[in-house]
């Protein structure tokens, strides 16, 4: 508990301390010392009382505060007295950080009943994860004199995640239930899933044939295949220096990262919602953090909360590690959907020697983050002025270098795909389900 004074105290101060100076020098310095001494036991009464008298309530909340970037919420805190506590007027106060956009920090309990329940509006502005929240209390004691603050721990840890409807319709349009007029279509190819044996029909391939059990049964028989009923999807963020960039768009001020960690989200999202397996992992110059590819809203919640805290490293990215450590722990065909920037050279050629190394079986798409900028010269508006020019041609110049690396990866069996910058997850989505349909 901590205590200070009240400005009716100050004032009473000066005004008893001004009187008893006057009547001790008429009556005697002893009397001025009498009046201070009972002063002073008026003063620490009042400061006893109230510590003996102002408990504070016990503050119960969920341990798990879930919160959506940029999306109002309300947080609500339940003030229990104990059984027979003296319940008092106070005011509460809790130690919000800027991330959290709260707009009332303090609020008053006037009249306090034994459960209080008084509610914060908070609106998130950044994604990440806030724990160690203090709680203050304050009253004020019997007769005014002092303010008896108290302070605790909150026990609830704040998660805030990054909002995937921030693109509006683009990306909302794939989290709705299927609309009237719709239809499922079947994707191209035979498939590779093994169905069942059949007899040899004309025009059966030989690869396609059996051979153990066409020497069993002395006549040839084929195999029949089917499309996999389940893709499996693997969303890998690049949280290295290169993450730490611009994003430019609506956002110039945020860093690239920000924008890849929503679209990895959605695009593990829809997945879930198209019934595939999916997965995340993250990387600088080693793998940060790795969750195998599983379905449910479990394992949603576990690769959710592997990118929640990632945040942009000064680290080089090691992509023969990268490489190496994916092409050990994935094993079954995945489409593998890397979130990077080629514009760092050395990256580029990493990718060109080891990129190789992941196809076949998977299939692997980079999705560069693209900006307004960086197009060709003779495309968009025409220019307004002089510095414009500049600007046009060192962006076609970086369009050219980045359309030289995406056809030289082509070869290999990696595609590099634009993202633009405000439409990043939606841009992500078409080209995952666009792969899904030929995938075999």
């Amino acid at each position: 508990m901590r205590f200070a004074p009240t400005s009716r105290l100050v004032v009473l101060l000066f005004a008893l301390a001004a009187g008893a100076a006057a009547f001790g020098l008429y009556a005697g310095p002893s009397w001025g010392y009498l009046g201070a001494a009972v002063l002073a036991l008026i003063v620490v009464a009042d400061l006893w009382r109230g510590s003996r008298d102002r408990v504070p309530p016990a503050s119960e909340t969920e341990q798990i505060v879930r919160l959506t970037e940029l999306r109002p919420s309300d947080f609500v805190v339940t003030h229990r007295f104990a059984a027979g506590a003296r319940r008092e007027s106070f005011r509460v106060a809790i130690g919000f950080p800027p991330e959290l956009g709260a707009r009332v920090v303090v609020q008053r309990a006037a009249n306090p009943a034994e459960v209080q329940r008084l509610s914060w509006h908070l609106c998130p502005t950044k994604r990440g994860r806030i724990r160690g929240v203090s709680i203050r209390f304050e009253y004020s004691s019997p007769a005014g004199l002092w303010l008896l603050r108290y302070q605790r721990e909150l026990p609830a840890d704040f998660r805030i995640y990054p909002n995937l409807m921030a693109e509006g319709r683009g990306t909302a349009r794939h989290f709705l239930p299927r609309a009237a007029g719709q239809r499922a279509v079947r994707g191209a190819g035979r498939g590779r899933e093994f169905e069942k044996l059949r007899e040899y029909l004309p025009g059966d391939g030989f690869d396609e044939l059996h051979w153990k059990a066409s020497a069993k049964r002395s006549r040839p028989v084929t195999k029949v295949f089917q499309m996999e009923r389940t893709q499996e999807v693997l969303a890998v963020v690049d949280a290295s220096r290169l993450s730490a960039r611009s994003s430019g768009g609506r956002a110039p001020d945020r860093p690239v990262l920000d924008r890849f960690v929503p679209a990895a989200l959605a695009l593990i999202a829809v997945a879930q919602r198209q019934g595939d397996k999916f997965g995340v992992a993250t990387f600088d110059d080693r793998i940060r953090a790795f969750v195998g590819t599983g379905s449910g809203r479990v394992h949603y919640g576990a690769c959710r909360d592997a990118l929640l805290e990632l945040q942009p490293s000064d680290a080089v990215p090691d992509v023969a590690e990268i490489v190496r450590f994916l092409r050990t722990r994935v094993r079954r065909r995945t489409l593998m959907f890397l979130f990077t920037d080629l514009s760092d050279p050395v990256l580029a050629e990493d990718l060109l020697r080891y990129g190789r190394l992941l196809t076949p079986p998977h299939r692997v798409f980079i999705g560069q983050a693209h900006t307004s900028e960086v197009a060709p010269l003779f495309g968009g508006a025409p220019v307004r002025a002089d510095d414009e020019v500049y600007a046009r041609l060192a962006g076609h110049l970086r369009w050219k270098e980045l359309r030289a690396v995406a056809r030289r990866l082509r070869p290999s069996g990696v595609t590099v795909v634009p993202l633009h910058s405000a439409t990043m997850a939606s841009d992500a989505i078409q080209h995952y389900l666009a792969a899904r349909r030929k995938m075999v």
